[in-house]
């Protein structure tokens, strides 16, 4: 049952943080200026895909770490980490399947996969993270918050630039 709730957390959480992007979108881009597609640190794009990535990012860190705080038996945030990235991924993977059914492209199987890679393996690392520091050093949140929006960062600007 606590696994579950990690993964029905993990789908909350994407939920709310895409509340949080759209928030962020309509405070950052209310000059009715679309964010362009050309990649660089100047434009509102990469302005864009850095601040989601964070709020992503910060939502899953938080999740983890409200998890790692109420379970007794610690070394049990791997699989519910990994539970609650799993459910994190299934939203943006819905996000693909309504767009299948409303336009009809095709999917593939691997950019799915890779969805579900990258929000599992920053929530395991967050666990991890977590596991192994604990909450001793006063900034172990910000640096694995860091860590992996940066990682995430990473994925997002090479599949948009491919």
């Amino acid at each position: 049952m606590l696994y579950f709730r990690s993964f029905f957390w993990g789908i909350l959480g994407a939920l709310g943080a895409l509340v949080g992007e759209a928030i962020l979108t309509l405070v950052l881009f209310s000059e009715n200026q679309p964010p362009s597609f050309e990649l660089n640190l100047k434009n509102s794009f990469f302005i864009f895909i850095a601040s989601s990535v964070i709020v992503e990012e910060l939502v899953k860190a938080l999740l983890v770490s409200k998890i790692f705080d109420r379970i007794p038996d610690k070394p049990a945030i791997i699989p519910q980490s990994i539970l609650l990235g799993a459910g994190f991924s299934c939203v943006e993977i819905s996000f693909h399947a309504t767009n299948f059914f409303l336009t009809g492209e095709t999917i593939a199987f691997f950019p799915l996969l890779q969805l579900f890679l990258v929000h599992a393996t920053t929530a395991l690392l967050a666990g991890l993270f977590l596991l192994k520091i604990g909450k001793k050093f006063s900034f172990s949140l910000l640096s694995i918050i860091a860590l992996n929006s940066l990682l995430h960062f990473v994925y997002n600007y090479f599949t948009l630039t491919n």
